[in-house]
C-alpha cells in the first residue's frame, strides 16, 4: 500500500514544476530575425536547449531545439534519455509562462519596459501553437516516417499546460492555447 501511495504522489507531481529549474538566458529578441524570440538553458549532462517563439503573424509557434555536447543539433524526433525530463520540462514551461507574463523582461526596440516578452515580440497574436514531434521509425541507418501512435510528448505537454492553469485544446497533432484569457 505504501508503494501505491508513493506512485500516486509521483503521478500527481508530473507537471507541477517541483523538479526545479535550470538557469535560463533570455528572452533573446532578434535571435534569428525579428520574428524570433529565444530562451536558452543547459542541463547538467551538457545538453543545450533553445525554446523558440516564432511569430507566424496568425499565431505564435513554440518549439524546442536540443544541442549535444559538441553543439551539434539533436534531431527533434529523438529522445535524449539523460534522466532530466522533469527538470527540462519545468524549465521549458517556466519559460513559456515568463514569455507570456513577465513584465520588464527587457527593453528591445526602445519599447515600454512594462511590456511582457510576448507583448514586445508578437503583440497582435492571441493564439499559441505547439506541435509535439513523434518518434520516427528506424529505416536502415536513417529514419522513416513518424510513428503515428506516439503520443508521449503530446500527453506530457498537455499535462504541464493544464497543471499551470492553461486551457490547451488539441486538434490533430497540434496543441492550441488561446492567449486572450491570459493577457
Amino acid at each position: 500500500m505504501k508503494h501505491i501511495k508513493l506512485f500516486e504522489q509521483f503521478l500527481n507531481e508530473i507537471g507541477d514544476m517541483s523538479a526545479g529549474y535550470y538557469n535560463v538566458t533570455g528572452p533573446l529578441f532578434d535571435a534569428g530575425g525579428r520574428r524570433y524570440c529565444k530562451y536558452k538553458f543547459e542541463t547538467k549532462s551538457g545538453l543545450k536547449y533553445d525554446v523558440v517563439f516564432y511569430d507566424k503573424r496568425s499565431d505564435v509557434e513554440v518549439w524546442f531545439e536540443t544541442f549535444g555536447d559538441d553543439d551539434k543539433k539533436v534531431p527533434m524526433h529523438t529522445t535524449t534519455d539523460k534522466g532530466e525530463l522533469y527538470k527540462v520540462m519545468a524549465t521549458t514551461f517556466g519559460i513559456i509562462n515568463h514569455y507570456l507574463t513577465a513584465k520588464g523582461a527587457g527593453v528591445p526596440y526602445g519599447m515600454d519596459p512594462e511590456l511582457t516578452p510576448k507583448q514586445i515580440h508578437s503583440p497582435d497574436n492571441n493564439l499559441m501553437t505547439i506541435n509535439p514531434t513523434k518518434e520516427k521509425k528506424r529505416r536502415g541507418r536513417g529514419y522513416g516516417k513518424d510513428i503515428e501512435s506516439d503520443k508521449r510528448r503530446e500527453k506530457l505537454y498537455m499535462t504541464y499546460l493544464k497543471k499551470q492553469g492553461y486551457k490547451p485544446k488539441l486538434a490533430g497533432d497540434t496543441i492550441f492555447i488561446d492567449l486572450k484569457k491570459y493577457m
